[in-house]
């Protein structure tokens, strides 16, 4: 990345309010209900408009497998992977279908006033992050039912989670009331020592949340890797249910200080770039550069789709459709 071009992303102009969607989210909860891709789209604007008319919007996409984290470990998020291999081929395809949709939609939302922010291999928590500190000075709305995001609003006083699962607000104070923290690198401790299973992030077994939260407790303010180790080891020497996750120690990781760094490698969001490759960097520096081409929304989804997508004269005239 040229120094030109990194000052240009420096430069964005600041804004009262941000709001960062998490747009697969948003579309993978209606696939399940077995929602065509163009009315997903139709759905999502309703919401948008709402937002355009108060500030900024960005489109957070995930494109491809999580390059750093599955180079991390391989079984990360590997259980969904077994999950759809037990699909019905009808399930397959339509899954398959839907990723191919879902990557037009990328072009669809780039003909409209909106920044969209999608890099292959980089999780779209992580590119929230990303987007999230850039505005410090801001009222940052991250709206998403993925809960991993609190790593983007602990330890801050102008970022908050809005889950339309919850239809509820989550703030810094959520995450000090219900987790104990009120650090970024405090959430990652504890999320390294609990693991999760709805990522099949993994390092002991048997510690849920309770007991992780006890592990926790137990350390000194702002502990060390090494205090974090030393707690968990005893705790696992007192409570001889608690071992290595078998993944761990298929892998050869077999102790408990490899199990919890490597966790903690996982764990973490994006507080920069420099976890991504140059590729990658050069692909997130060029989101916040995109010049709309003369093509239009209309011709845009014929284009893609075959056909064309309605946009409504409010939807239009908010995002200065073409």
């Amino acid at each position: 990345m040229t120094k030109a071009l990194e000052d240009k992303i420096e430069n964005i102009k600041v804004t009262k309010q941000v709001y960062i969607f998490d747009s697969k989210i948003y579309a993978y909860n209606a696939l399940h209900k077995n929602t065509a891709v163009t009315q997903i789209f139709e759905d999502m604007m309703r919401d948008l408009v709402r937002l355009k008319k108060r500030g900024k919007i960005y489109i957070a996409y995930d494109v491809g497998h999580s390059d750093y984290r599955e180079g991390q470990q391989a079984y990360y998020k590997g259980h969904r992977r077994v999950a759809i291999a037990k699909q019905s081929q009808e399930e397959q395809d339509a899954h398959k279908q839907f990723n191919v949709d879902y990557i037009k939609l990328i072009d669809l939302f780039k003909t409209l006033d909106v920044t969209v922010v999608a890099v292959n291999g980089v999780e779209a928590d992580d590119l929230m992050s990303l987007v999230a500190l850039k505005h410090p000075e801001d009222k940052v709305t991250i709206l998403t039912a993925d809960f991993d995001t609190l790593h983007s609003v602990v330890g801050t006083d102008n970022v908050r989670l809005y889950s339309g699962r919850n239809y509820k607000f989550f703030d810094h104070q959520y995450v000090v009331d219900n987790y104990g923290v009120s650090t970024r690198r405090a959430f990652t401790l504890l999320k390294a020592i609990s693991s999760d299973k709805g990522d099949n992030l993994l390092a002991f077994r048997n510690m849920g949340p309770v007991k992780s939260q006890i592990v926790y407790d137990s350390l000194p303010d702002d502990p060390t890797d090494e205090d974090a180790i030393n707690a968990i080891e005893v705790y696992i020497e007192a409570n001889p249910r608690i071992k290595v996750h078998e993944e761990h120690v298929n892998e050869g990781r077999t102790t408990v200080e490899s199990a919890f760094r490597s966790n903690m490698l996982v764990a973490a969001t994006f507080t920069d770039t420099d976890k991504m490759t140059d590729i990658q960097r050069k692909e997130y520096a060029e989101c916040f550069l995109y010049t709309r081409t003369s093509e239009t929304f209309e011709e845009a989804s014929i284009r893609l789709f075959g056909f064309p997508i309605m946009l409504s004269l409010q939807a239009k005239r908010v995002f200065n459709a073409k």
